[in-house]
């Protein structure tokens, strides 16, 4: 019930309306209020009071200050022409958010002058899941033109938002250079999110495990690259994956590195996303780039590798030199061991007895560091390399012994040296933690040339095998075997990638 009255004339001069919450729960702590409620309602009126600055919100007497969650804004004045008569000078504010909006989408705001709001519509970079939220603010009279009081959900144009075709051609105009705006300021934003993507997926420990030597730094360095280059153009194909799946997601685009077919790499993305045409270009050229980048970065490894084995031509063919075994021969073999296989890495080197030997490659294989010991009278013998890893042929582990001579001191190969590397099998065959039945061994004696006797024990000259079993091969080969072998697998793999490295140019 109510009585009414004769109305009164006020004497405030000013209008509007101030709505006060009083007396709310003394439950409500201050430590809620900090950090949570206050988040909310930024999160939930900012984009509102950027729009209305006529609006205030206070809480507790302390007017809410949303600076804290704009990550940076910028105010652009694109200018068009209109009916190739007069231009209109749009006047347009940009706000990048670090928090999500509750409730409200990125979207374009159009207000006229007297800032009232006629139109909105969500932007092109919208819901694209790489936390790039943002909303853009344009101003100008020319918004009162539009007739349609319904909001657009997404990127078409509606020809009946404006009457006049020249409207809607200036319109469409707009917001072709509002959103070409809008990708040119999330490309650095991108690069600083696939950077941080990549860390977090190291820290997860889901990418493919690689080696420690060059060949698996230039290819873990490129899986990573396209990864980062993959997430800067469409960041949805890392949403919602669970460790598992980012796992297997990382093991499939590094064996689409591996072999350069794009088909592969649509097939995969196409599970993941939904992609159009202008998708599989921006793909397709990444994954081109990114394989000429690592072709680059392997024909420069591989020119480097050439190098070095022109340095050990000279140690061990220049004898003026007088190189001496462990000081120069022995320690450049430790350093690059790849000449024996790309796939393969130390145990140990010279100075290591069996025991130590055994106890080292148990940890590689399985993690495990325990004391061994071998009961065997050349247990304290020491190899002069012992390399171990897996055969890609066949996925056996597969372990070399090398016994190197020094082609200065020793001329000739004879029995005494074969004898030596006899031994050093001898003591890894009898021994059980050696012998896994799927292992393999291959044992090496290299030096200049051998006897007639090491001759004749050679049974296939082209190799060098003296003898073999179903889990090991015994070869005496020249330096020059040796050099000749890892020059023409150099040589053969340069040539296919610059042939591959020119076909990628071509087609950039």
């Amino acid at each position: 019930d109510y009585t009414t009255t004769e109305p009164l004339v006020s004497d405030v001069t000013t209008t509007g309306t101030c709505v006060v919450f009083n007396e709310i729960s003394s439950d409500i702590s201050s430590l809620f209020i900090t950090k949570t409620l206050i988040p909310y309602l930024k999160a939930e009126f900012a984009w509102f009071l950027e729009l209305k600055s006529e609006y205030q919100i206070y809480i507790n007497g302390q007017e809410l200050d949303y600076s804290s969650i704009i990550a940076e804004q910028e105010s652009i004045s694109p200018i068009l022409s209109h009916n190739q008569k007069n231009n209109i000078n749009f006047q347009c504010k940009y706000i990048r958010w670090n928090v999500k909006m509750n409730d409200e989408y990125s979207r374009f705001y159009f207000l006229n002058n007297d800032l009232e709001l006629k139109f909105t519509k969500t932007t092109l970079l919208n819901k694209k899941g790489d936390n790039f939220w943002h909303s853009v603010i344009v101003i100008d009279d020319f918004f009162n033109e539009i007739n349609c009081d319904n909001e657009l959900d997404d990127n078409a144009i509606q020809p009946k938002l404006f009457d006049n075709s020249a409207d809607r051609k200036l319109f469409k105009e707009l917001i072709t250079q509002l959103n070409e705006f809008l990708k040119k300021k999330r490309r650095p934003f991108l690069k600083e999110q696939a950077e941080v993507m990549v860390t977090k997926y190291k820290n997860e420990d889901v990418f493919p495990k690689f080696g420690t030597e060059d060949w698996d730094i230039v290819r873990r360095e490129g899986l990573e690259n396209f990864v980062k280059e993959l997430y800067e153009v469409e960041p949805a194909v890392f949403m919602k994956l669970n460790k598992e799946q980012k796992r297997v997601f990382l093991e499939l685009l590094n064996l689409v590195m591996d072999s350069g077919e794009r088909d592969s790499l649509f097939k995969i993305l196409d599970a993941v996303v939904e992609l159009d045409s202008n998708d599989r270009k921006e793909f397709a050229k990444i994954l081109e780039i990114t394989r000429l980048k690592q072709v680059v970065s392997t024909i420069k490894l591989i020119s480097d590798r050439l190098l070095t084995l022109e340095n050990l031509k000279k140690i061990v063919f220049n004898h003026t030199l007088q190189a001496n075994e462990v000081r120069d021969l022995q320690s450049f073999i430790e350093k690059h061991y790849w000449i024996f296989g790309e796939e393969y890495r130390m145990v140990c080197a010279e100075e290591v007895k069996f025991e130590e030997a055994l106890r080292k490659y148990i940890y590689i294989l399985r993690g495990v560091s325990e004391k061994k010991y071998i009961a065997h009278p050349n247990k304290y013998k020491e190899m002069d390399l012992f390399l171990t890893g897996t055969d890609f042929r066949d996925g056996r582990p597969h372990n070399i012994v090398v016994e190197i001579k020094n082609p200065t001191t020793i001329k000739q190969l004879k029995s005494e040296q074969l004898n030596q590397l006899e031994q050093y099998m001898d003591v890894i065959l009898k021994q059980d933690c050696f012998n896994d039945a799927n292992e393999f061994w291959t044992f090496i004696l290299i030096g200049q040339d051998y006897d007639d006797i090491v001759g004749r024990r050679v049974i296939n000259k082209l190799t060098g095998l003296v003898q073999n079993d179903s889990n090991y091969s015994l070869y005496v080969k020249k330096w020059s075997e040796i050099t000749n072998e890892v020059e023409r697998r150099l040589k053969y793999l340069l040539d296919k990638l610059k042939i591959e490295r020119a076909t990628l140019s071509k087609s950039q």
